[in-house]
């Protein structure tokens, strides 16, 4: 036997964790560590032993560890639990604790005047004495108009903005900060180029020339100092602006006329002479015409039956996107498209088309008429029938309110055969010749060319196929059973019996009781069947059927001693030889003979011995090929005069001392009596006795 206690064994993990109030800083560094370990049963198994090592040198057992106080380095803390039934734990961080210091921060500039998006090198001049890995080093730098840098020496060119400029420069390593900052430790010179355009995509402009406005946002220097302002505006022509032009409240803001579609990158140049600086920016512009148009393989059309849109939109620029609102709540994409509505109705098709530079254009064509298919509707006279069987086809057809009417009708029978009509009024005929289900179809086609759906009629026929098996000769008396192995029927039976009706099960058991009438072997019945199927087709099978009924017939003479005035034997033996003289409808295999005497024969023609006196009966049974039988019985067909006796014996003592009694009765003919009791004694007793 098996015994299974689930969960009886809980096994929970102890938890082990510390935190530290501060884990980096300035040599000295004083850390407060916080015990958050915990046991999973607090309760019965709680946590009662709790051993640290600083890493400093230092240890502490008890759950609450004094202040330590860390110098220059990186330091490992370990922590190690024990709970009251023993269970320990222990966790170890690696350079949890890390101090430095910083001996001087600084930096230089070069160089610490220079124009505006030119680079000035910031390098790095601070001391760390302690030793290091650089990484532990980290730098970071405000160079005053918003730029910043995490590089030990970097880079910067002041892009947007002319002066002085004060720098700062923080250095932390192992969490000990220091800082440095230089008071307009640099400055940057004039100019600094920067504009925008009003609009820099322009689609399908409605004429030209199309007038540009630009923004001038540029930084040119101190007034008065000598500067030129030269536009460039992409297509081949140039403005220069001198002093008068851009020192005034507006500044070098000014416009332009483009004259064709193109793309046209814009410059802004400005040299400042007295600086000795110069810079430039660059916009692009794009003028772009679009506009979208596209065609249709028809404007009206049979429900499933495809379109195709076939783009014909005009750019400037070579185009990106055709998308087609189809009305029906598709959306297809692409410049040639096949389409198929599957509802009928009266749809707008929009097409956007959007070039290259991201100008869009719509074009619209306003009801494609959708048409719905005509509905082919059969009517037979008849669906179920008998084979053969012939029907009737009526034409129901509907347009299906679209208006158009219907024109012609494809019938396909099934036999493959097809019969095309004109008119609603003329019907078609098929004839059925054999048993299944067969489909006639229809496709009705209106004068659009709209085809309808493919409607199909099932037609049933039905043949039953009548049939049974039965054993063709039986034995008088004998039951027997007939089966029913008729196809496609399913309804009734019937069975008749030389004319007559006998049943209506669907197998059919009875016998025959006739009477022997020799030499006549055999009688014949004739066997039907009616089958009727459930649609009411019938079909018969028949057959005949034999009743065999063998005839048992023999001869016989005898030979022996001698014998008396009334023809009998006055004493055993006498030889008798017995001949058969049977008949039957089959060939007789069998046969079975008594002589009266205890012996028996399966020989056709036999002989036997009698050797004791008395009347004997000899009977003959036959059998024929299908099992029938027949028999004679020859009573006392022969007398043997001579002693004869009925003896028995009993046992009417018991087991151990048996007392054995003999009888003797049915006494004929008899004088004297020996009894040989086997055990060496003979006995005369002609009455009964005990020994």
């Amino acid at each position: 036997n098996t015994l299974i206690q689930p969960s009886v064994i809980q096994v929970e993990a102890l938890i082990i964790d510390f935190t530290a109030d501060v884990v980096d800083g300035c040599d000295p560094v004083d850390v407060q560590f916080t015990d958050m370990s915990f046991s999973p049963d607090p309760g019965s198994d709680p946590i009662v032993s709790w051993q640290w090592d600083f890493g400093n040198g230092n240890t502490f057992i008890g759950e609450f560890p004094p202040i330590e106080t860390y110098n220059i380095g990186t330091y490992d803390v370990m922590l190690m639990v024990t709970t009251a039934n023993g269970c320990s734990l222990d966790t170890i961080l690696i350079n949890y604790i890390e101090v430095g210091t910083i001996d001087t921060v600084d930096f230089s500039i070069a160089p610490i005047v220079q124009c505006a998006k030119s680079d000035v090198e910031f390098t790095n001049l601070s001391v760390i004495s302690a030793p290091n890995d650089p990484s532990e080093i980290t730098y970071e730098w405000d160079f005053g108009d918003g730029g910043t840098s995490t590089l030990e020496n970097p880079t910067y060119n002041y892009p947007i903005d002319t002066g002085f400029f004060d720098v700062q420069l923080i250095v932390d390593f192992r969490g000990c900060r220091d800082s440095i900052t230089q008071l307009q430790a640099v400055y940057i010179l004039a100019p600094i180029s920067n504009f925008i355009a009003t609009q820099t995509l322009f689609c399908n402009p409605e004429s030209f020339p199309l007038t540009v406005d630009f923004t001038d946002m540029s930084i040119i220097g101190a007034i008065p100092d000598d500067a030129d302002m030269i536009w460039s505006w992409g297509d081949g022509t140039f403005t220069n602006f001198d002093d008068p032009d851009f020192d005034d409240a507006d500044l070098g803001s000014t416009s332009h006329d483009y004259s064709t579609y193109g793309t046209f990158t814009i410059q802004q140049l400005i040299h400042n002479y007295t600086t000795g600086c110069e810079d430039s920016t660059q916009v692009t512009i794009i003028i772009s015409n679009n506009t979208a148009d596209f065609t249709l393989s028809n404007d009206s059309v049979c429900k499933n039956q495809s379109i195709t849109l076939t783009d014909a939109s005009v750019s400037s620029d070579p185009f990106g996107t055709y998308s087609y609102d189809m009305g029906d709540g598709s959306i297809i994409n692409g410049a040639i498209q096949n389409y198929t509505y599957t509802t009928a109705g009266s749809y707008d098709i929009i097409l956007i088309a959007t070039n290259n530079v991201g100008c869009a254009d719509t074009s619209t064509f306003f009801g494609m008429d959708v048409l719905e298919l005509p509905l082919a509707v059969i009517s037979p006279s008849d669906s179920l029938g008998c084979a053969p069987f012939d029907v009737t086809f009526t034409n129901n057809s509907l347009p299906q309110g679209n208006g158009v009417s219907l024109d012609s009708f494809l019938w396909t029978f099934p036999d493959l055969t097809t019969q095309t009509t004109t008119s609603l009024a003329t019907t078609v005929n098929h004839n059925h010749i054999t048993e299944g289900i067969f489909p006639t179809t229809l496709v009705a086609t209106d004068i659009f060319g709209c085809v309808s759906p493919v409607t199909s009629q099932n037609i049933t026929i039905t043949k039953p196929n009548a049939f049974f098996l039965l054993d063709t000769v039986v034995c008088n008396l004998e039951n027997f059973i007939i089966f029913n192995t008729s196809q496609g029927a399913g309804g009734t039976s019937e069975w008749f019996i030389d004319g007559t009706s006998v049943s209506n099960d669907i197998d059919y058991s009875d016998f025959f009781d006739e009477t022997p009438n020799p030499p006549n072997n055999v009688i014949t019945h004739l066997v039907e069947m009616v089958v009727t199927d459930v649609n009411g087709c019938t079909d018969i099978a028949s057959a005949n059927m034999y009743v065999s009924m063998p005839d048992a017939g023999a001869s016989y003479t005898f030979s022996g001693a001698s014998i008396n005035a009334n023809g009998e034997y006055i004493c055993p033996p006498v030889f008798a030889d017995l001949v058969d003289q049977s008949t039957a409808y089959g060939t007789i295999t069998n046969w079975d003979w008594t002589f009266g005497n205890g012996n028996s024969s399966i020989d056709q023609n036999p002989a036997n011995t009698y050797v004791f006196a008395g009347t004997y009966t000899s009977t003959l049974t036959i059998t024929d090929e299908y099992g029938c039988v027949g028999d004679t019985i020859l009573t006392d067909y022969i007398t043997i005069a001579g002693p004869s006796a009925s003896l028995d014996w009993i046992n009417v003592g018991d087991f151990c001392n048996p007392m054995i009694e003999f009888t003797v009765d049915s006494l004929s003919g008899v004088t004297s009596i020996a009894w040989d009791l086997g055990d060496g004694v003979v006995s005369s007793n002609i009455a009964n006795f005990i020994y």
